[in-house]
């Protein structure tokens, strides 16, 4: 009976937790951080009550081997931080937010379903495009300023649909890390009513993910568009989308375009972005980071701190990130964290090759899953990720839910 009632408050909080990385602005996940991790730490400490004869299987399986490893090494990092209070402070929260989900997704991944929570958030994140939608029609958004606040409100509105997500290159990665489970859940549809539902959801999902104009996202999405073909062995297509993107971008460049947020994908302005924008001189802060701190680097949250030390020009404080979460990932944590890193996607990507390559009817889902992973990871390349809370808490749902799909099989 108690079993059931904690199933019950599970399957409540993992599907309240997906909706609040969906609908919560970074602000107020920020404000109520803490009281989420305690909520989030409290209920793994029951679900392990309940499963501590199955201890060592849960939390220390070889799935788990490398995530305990990467945390381990984060910990290194702190004790040799240029500033220990400030890394220790993110270290905790960051650690204890992660084992929740991590292991609450993972070692429950048989009563969740990852069908159940896939298709929950598609729905959410069709929700969240309905917001975006509006936004660029009516030129306002309700959230902002009135309920939280926005630096980017003005920017961007009408411009640039930021929905629930606070800014527009954070909207696109949700929206691109969703779009593949909304495309399997269409074509996987068995009835004309679900597949109607599931085309409507799929439509405006690509809706508001076009809206965001985040060009990263774009090319992420024909970049995820080309590996599924290349993995369904229809590679004879992929010429044909590179050229539908050139072509954006050739239209992009037109006169009538030029002062519109399409603009953005025109050639000279991409260039001008890798070539002369703020990313290059990040690459090279990174790299004078690297040579004075080459293992640990100069703490967990740091580089911000420290970024006059290393920096080519001084950057206002909001443009002081590597804009990559790898490039971060190296100059606060250095090879030692970011090795951590990397073997914890090295495993989950074995582990989760082998259901893709099945030849099942459950292929289908893990490859959605697959490109899904891909797509936000691909994102973290363009962005610090890890510094805003819904693509970091969705990439441990992710990682959760691979490595227990992994260990058990389980799909719906």
């Amino acid at each position: 009976m108690i079993r059931k009632i904690t199933d019950k408050i599970v399957l409540v909080l993992a599907f309240l937790f997906i909706g609040w990385i969906s609908f919560i602005p970074q602000p107020l996940q920020d404000k109520y951080a803490n009281l989420v991790v305690i909520i989030l730490v409290l209920c793994l400490a029951v679900l392990f009550f309940f499963r501590r004869a199955k201890f060592k299987d849960d939390f220390f399986s070889g799935q788990d081997k490398f995530f305990w490893l990467y945390l381990a090494l984060l910990g290194i990092n702190v004790w040799f931080s240029e500033d220990v209070r400030s890394s220790l402070a993110f270290y905790r929260h960051f650690v204890f937010s992660c084992l929740a989900i991590y292991f609450i997704f993972k070692n429950e991944i048989k009563l969740l379903k990852p069908e159940r929570i896939f298709y929950c958030l598609v729905i959410c994140a069709g929700l969240v495009s309905i917001l975006a939608i509006w936004e660029i029609v009516s030129g306002s958004n309700f959230l902002y300023p009135s309920f939280v606040p926005n630096p980017y409100y003005q920017c961007f509105i009408g411009r640039r649909a930021m929905s629930t997500q606070l800014h527009p290159i954070v909207l696109g990665c949700y929206l691109v890390t969703i779009l593949p489970m909304a495309y399997y859940f269409f074509r996987a549809a068995t009835s004309w009513l679900k597949r109607i539902f599931s085309a409507f959801f799929l439509l405006l999902i690509f809706a508001g993910l076009v809206l965001t104009f985040s060009r990263c996202s774009w090319f992420i999405l024909f970049c995820v568009i080309s590996l599924g073909l290349i993995l369904k062995r229809k590679a004879r297509y992929i010429v044909l989308i590179w050229l539908l993107f050139l072509g954006l971008m050739f239209i992009a460049g037109q006169p009538r375009f030029r002062g519109s947020a399409f603009g953005r994908l025109r050639f000279e302005m991409v260039r001008w972005h890798l070539n002369y924008g703020n990313r290059p001189l990040q690459y090279i802060t990174t790299k004078n980071i690297l040579k004075k701190h080459p293992f640990v680097g100069v703490g967990l949250t740091l580089y911000r701190v420290m970024y006059d030390e290393y920096a080519v020009r001084p950057l206002p404080w909001e443009l002081r990130v590597p804009e990559s979460i790898y490039l971060m990932h190296l100059a606060e944590s250095g090879i030692i964290g970011f090795l951590g890193f990397g073997l914890v996607l090295l495993h989950l990507f074995k582990g989760f090759w082998q259901k893709v390559k099945e030849s099942s009817e459950e292929k289908n889902f893990w490859l959605a899953i697959f490109l899904s992973f891909v797509a936000l990871l691909l994102n973290f390349g363009w962005f610090d990720g890890f510094g805003w809370k819904s693509p970091l808490y969705l990439f441990w749902v992710f990682a959760g839910v691979m490595a227990g799909v992994n260990q058990t099989g389980a799909k719906g």
